[in-house]
């Protein structure tokens, strides 16, 4: 893998494969099941986030010269995401049934949706294309943090 993009999209893919399986089990009933797999993705997407935030947004920023633009956009949005992830893993540890639950978990696949096609589409063809040298050594801090393939 030598691409944000090809990096940073296969983590994506993972987290989505995660979450068709999350809602196999939800709609199954399996609150157990769908609990662990929201757990699971927690920590995924958390670590996923957190190397955009501590290692990529960071060197794209000092190569556009500003904090603006489309980083400020996926960090408002990474917001939204984890207080949609705190939301969901209270509700299926408390509501009953899970099937109230649908009109959130339904809104938290049309933001991921969004926001995996921005950075996808927007963000990571630009750092590709920015970053310049030092983008092998932020892939291969991106690869270690997030376990991609070399």
């Amino acid at each position: 893998m030598h691409s944000i993009l090809g990096c940073l999209g296969q983590d994506h893919r993972h987290i989505d494969e995660r979450w068709s399986v999350l809602r196999q089990d939800m709609q199954a009933g399996l609150r157990q099941n769908a609990l662990k797999g929201l757990n699971q993705i927690v920590c995924q997407l958390s670590c996923h986030i957190e190397a955009e935030e501590q290692i990529l947004f960071p060197a794209f920023e000092r190569r556009q010269g500003s904090g603006s633009g489309p980083t400020a956009v996926m960090r408002l949005e990474h917001e939204r995401i984890r207080a949609a992830l705190e939301q969901m893993r209270q509700m299926l540890e408390t509501a009953d049934p899970l099937t109230g639950d649908e009109a959130v978990f339904s809104a938290f696949s049309e933001l991921m949706g969004q926001h995996n096609a921005k950075e996808e589409h927007i963000l990571y063809p630009l750092c590709d294309a920015l970053l310049g040298p030092e983008k092998e050594d932020i892939l291969q801090a991106l690869k270690e943090r997030l376990g991609c393939p070399a």
